[in-house]
């Protein structure tokens, strides 16, 4: 009878699988301790969902003209119409509008960086809010029109959305940045022009205490002047 003794076959078997478990397990048993602690590091630095929070935030430029392109897109010319055109319209109604074109708001939402903007620059009279701003985000493909609390009755969300769809992105879609912008502009300026605004301010308008200098001048210089 044969028996699985230490030197029999069996015990052979034994032998020839543990050395080939060890030989093949080992490398394997090493290398994944060897990544454990690099692939810790990098859960900690990296978290999921964490990439867009990485993206440094677009900065508010500063204001200078009623429309502003940062983007490239738009000629000198185009941009000194719609510059004049926004300008006029503020000096015959009051209410301000402003373009801004940027080429992406970073990890903001256009509606989150298109506040941001609103709220930096002061868009619309102090104690009206009667401003609007036309935010475009070329390389993200979004826009937003932002309007003051002075303007929600006459540009409604339900009308920004309109002007948009209607009149700016069919512009947009054959990559007439221009014509999409000037057709929102107008739509935008026909909508205040409805409203009941204050009438911008005038010279006549200047507070009384500006001409107390003047109306001393005229008063008191004349028998100062004849003494001499």
């Amino acid at each position: 009878m044969m028996t699985a003794g230490r030197g029999g076959f069996p015990g052979a078997l034994r032998a020839c699988l543990d050395t080939f478990l060890r030989r093949a397990a080992w490398p394997g048993v090493l290398a994944l301790m060897l990544l454990m602690p690099a692939l810790a590091v990098q859960a900690m630095v990296a978290p999921v969902g964490s990439g867009p929070a990485l993206v440094g935030e677009v900065p508010v430029p500063a204001l200078t003209n009623h429309v502003m392109d940062l983007s490239d897109t738009l000629k000198p010319g185009q941009i000194r119409a719609l510059d004049e055109k926004l300008r006029s319209f503020e000096s015959s109604r009051g209410s301000q509008i402003f373009v801004l074109l940027v080429p992406t708001t970073g990890r903001e939402t256009v509606e989150q960086y298109a506040r941001r903007v609103f709220d930096t620059w002061g868009v619309g009279r102090k104690g009206l809010d009667d401003g609007v701003l036309l935010l475009v985000a070329t390389k993200d493909r979004n826009l937003r029109i932002d309007v003051g609390y002075g303007l929600e009755g006459a540009v409604t969300d339900l009308l920004a959305g309109r002007i948009i769809r209607d009149q700016i992105t069919p512009h947009f879609s054959f990559g007439d940045f221009y014509a999409g912008i000037n057709a929102g502009v107008d739509a935008l300026m026909a909508a205040i022009r409805g409203e009941t605004l204050p009438a911008p301010a005038t010279e006549d308008d200047r507070p009384v205490f500006m001409l107390a200098p003047l109306a001393f001048l005229c008063l008191v210089a004349p028998p100062v002047m004849s003494a001499f």
